[in-house]
C-alpha cells in the first residue's frame, strides 16, 4: 500500500510518491500531501477529486430547472429561489410530473 510506503519512506521516496499521485490522480500536491501525512490511511485515493455518493437530484429535475431558469431570464440564485414557487405553477411541459415539481422546490 502506498500510504504505508510513504509513512516508512525517506524524503526522496516521499517526493516520488507525491509526484506520482499528483500526476496520476490529477490532484493538487498539497492535497496528496495531506492524504499521505494523515494518521490513518485514506479510504480511497481514486475519488479524491470527486464528491461521490448518490446524486441528490434527478436528471429530469435538473433539466426542467434549467428550462425554468432560462424562461425566468437567467436570474441569480437568490431571486430564482424566491420566484420559483410562483413560476413553477405556470410551467407546462409534457414530461413535468408532480414528483419533479416537488424535487425542484426542494432544491
Amino acid at each position: 500500500m502506498l500510504w504505508k510506503q510513504y509513512q516508512a519512506g525517506n524524503r526522496r521516496l516521499k517526493t516520488e510518491i507525491l509526484n506520482e499521485l499528483t500526476r496520476n490522480l490529477n490532484i493538487h500536491r498539497k492535497t496528496a500531501n495531506r492524504l499521505m501525512k494523515s494518521k490513518y490511511p485514506p479510504r480511497s485515493l481514486q475519488g479524491a477529486n470527486s464528491a461521490g455518493g448518490r446524486k441528490p437530484y434527478s436528471d429530469a429535475a435538473k433539466e426542467h430547472l434549467e428550462r425554468l431558469w432560462k424562461k425566468m431570464g437567467y436570474m441569480g440564485s437568490r431571486r430564482l429561489k424566491a420566484a420559483l414557487p410562483d413560476w413553477i405553477e405556470y410551467y407546462d411541459h409534457k414530461d413535468f410530473t408532480d414528483d419533479c415539481k416537488k424535487e425542484i422546490l426542494r432544491m
